[in-house]
């Protein structure tokens, strides 16, 4: 007598979720693509290394291509029909300020559905893992620690936390500013 058993047949019928090894293996797979799809990016500037992550960079852009206006004080360009701040991390970091815009890169990066430029000199690398973050020795606005990536000392920062609270600091007036000048009546 021979017994044949619909394995699939029973497991649907059971409801028992049928992942195989290979399914399970395809998952996996999958999980570490996204994981390496967020990956850092790591920039110079001015001679100091930083990392962020990926998430919310939106593209990468030379300043050149883009004339730096003035708003009400502060540096914007226009960007896709949009106005967007452009933020230095040289005050923020206390950084030599002889940044040469010339030769300079844009990380534009959407912050609580805002895009925001970071003024960069040298776009370095794309890591997928940063093996360990020491979050001991340097401290600072939004510094989650420091890694040594690719044989250099490279301050990590949480650049989504940094630039939404320098736009809350730095440009959020101006949307009300502007919203409230809107609402006055000229007869």
């Amino acid at each position: 007598a021979v017994l044949i058993l619909d394995i699939s047949g029973v497991a649907e019928f059971q409801k028992i979720d049928g992942h195989t090894s290979q399914d399970t293996a395809e998952i996996n797979s999958v999980i570490n693509r996204m994981k390496k799809e967020q990956g850092f990016i790591l920039f110079d500037i001015m001679g100091h290394r930083f990392a962020t992550s990926l998430g919310s960079v939106i593209c990468i852009e030379k300043l050149s291509n883009y004339p730096i206006e003035n708003l009400s004080g502060l540096d914007v360009i226009q960007y896709k029909d949009a106005v967007i701040p452009i933020i230095t991390l040289n005050e923020i970091y206390n950084l030599s300020s002889e940044t040469s815009l010339e030769s300079a890169f844009l990380i534009i990066i959407n912050v609580d559905n805002k895009n925001l430029a970071v003024v960069i000199n040298e776009i370095i690398d794309i890591v997928y893992e940063i093996s360990m973050i020491d979050d001991g020795r340097f401290k600072g606005e939004s510094v989650i620690g420091h890694a040594i990536i690719n044989g250099h000392t490279t301050v990590v920062i949480d650049i989504n936390d940094l630039l939404g609270r320098v736009y809350k600091h730095k440009f959020e007036w101006i949307g009300k500013h502007l919203e409230q000048i809107s609402q006055i009546k000229i007869s």
